[in-house]
């Protein structure tokens, strides 16, 4: 596994990297391959660039029908496909760890068949590496007000 760097020129083709994984992640959930497969994913970088509208990019394909909404509020969105539960994780508000208790953030880090998409996942710090080491992280910063830089890590496809 390598670090993929990609730079995006606008807000679609930052939408359209997300279609492109979320097509590979799809592919995988097809398959016995997902017990293979990391499918844990945490986003982290600028406010604002773009982690909630990759994620919808992502989720267009694993579910064309569903309308994705950020969870800022509610923390934790959690959606069924077939077998799957994809877990949508905001965690700007959070602070620590603990106040993760009882939401099923812990349970759905360790279950093998859940798909997440953890926004923030920086506010957790070295916790987080305890729970789930080898997640795929994506770290996405402005390099104009449209040009992202994302660096995607652990993920074993290409893009």
């Amino acid at each position: 596994m390598s670090n993929r760097i990609i730079i995006t020129q606008s807000s679609i083709q930052t939408y359209e990297l997300g279609q492109k994984l979320g097509t590979q992640i799809k592919n995988i959930l097809k398959t016995a391959e997902y017990s293979k497969q990391n499918l844990k994913f945490g986003f982290t970088g600028d406010l604002g660039a773009g982690k909630t509208l990759m994620i919808k990019g992502i989720m267009s394909k694993i579910m064309p029908k569903e309308e994705i909404t950020s969870p800022t509020y509610t923390i934790i969105n959690e959606y069924d496909v077939n077998a799957f539960s994809i877990f949508h994780v905001d965690l700007y508000r959070i602070n620590n760890f603990r106040e993760l208790e009882g939401t099923g953030f812990l349970e759905a880090l360790v279950n093998p068949r859940a798909v997440m998409f953890i926004e923030w996942i920086d506010r957790l710090g070295n916790e987080i590496d305890n729970l789930c080491a080898d997640i795929v992280t994506v770290d996405m910063h402005y390099i104009s007000p449209e040009k992202r830089k994302i660096i995607i890590k652990n993920w074993r496809e290409d893009l």
